[in-house]
């Protein structure tokens, strides 16, 4: 989930208009398999932090809003988010800047991170108590399911922009796609930014569309090339 500027050159904050999809079952809020899926995909962003060199941080990501190091800080955010909102905490309580690191800490500070949110999710209850998330009323599962999404496709982004060709849990993406295709319509997309813009009081030009218009891709696609597709990346980018 990209953090866009506004035209000011501000950040603007982040957001998922759930305006469309349904409650899940108590049986899927409450499955230890998403939280599973979220350490797993955390364990793969990880190993890609460790591969990237220090000469790739300045290049260029399918995020156009960042390179190689911004993308690297971003994540280090989300995951805080995710750790609060394990803690019961709101996520926009979160400074968006993350704090320069050196070039060889990235990969310890993430490693760090996926410990705490293993912590902060580790208790089951999580997944199913409502949480402090401003867009729609979501159960634990269900915040989870967004950061997989983010998570599996920031992780496409830095594997894209510096080199890697990764070997990606089919279970992870699964869950991801799920979650991002019941937050978000497939067409429709502008119109309903401009909605919740509306609803918020944002002013016009301050938060501009997190998301671009999905591509398409064949049905039969890899799960990988789906999500990315969806989240509006070419995932015949650099191929």
């Amino acid at each position: 989930m990209a953090i866009r500027p506004s035209a000011d050159g501000g950040p603007t904050r982040n957001f998922v208009p759930n305006t469309h999809r349904s409650d899940v079952t108590a049986e899927e809020t409450a499955s230890a398999r998403t939280q599973i899926s979220h350490r797993s995909s955390k364990r793969s962003a990880m190993s890609f932090h460790a591969a990237v060199r220090p000469d790739q941080m300045t290049t260029p990501t399918a995020c156009d809003v960042y390179d190689v190091r911004g993308l690297l800080g971003h994540l280090l955010m989300a995951a805080e988010r995710i750790i609060v909102v394990g803690q019961n905490g709101n996520p926009f309580a979160v400074d968006e800047h993350m704090e320069p690191l050196d070039d060889d800490a990235w990969t310890s500070a993430w490693e760090a991170k996926s410990i705490e949110a293993a912590n902060a999710w580790a208790d089951d209850a999580s997944l199913v108590r409502p949480t402090a998330l401003p867009w729609a009323p979501l159960s634990g599962a269900q915040a989870i399911g967004t950061y997989i999404a983010e998570f599996s496709v920031h992780t496409w982004d830095l594997a894209t922009a510096t080199g890697q060709t990764p070997t990606w849990d089919d279970e992870v993406l699964a869950a991801g796609l799920a979650s991002i295709k019941g937050s978000l319509p497939a067409t429709g997309r502008p119109e309903m930014f401009a909605a919740v813009r509306t609803a918020m009081g944002v002013p016009e030009g301050v938060m501009p569309d997190p998301y671009g218009p999905a591509v398409s891709v064949p049905d039969d696609a890899p799960l990988i090339d789906q999500l990315v597709a969806y989240n509006g990346r070419n995932p015949g980018q650099n191929r």
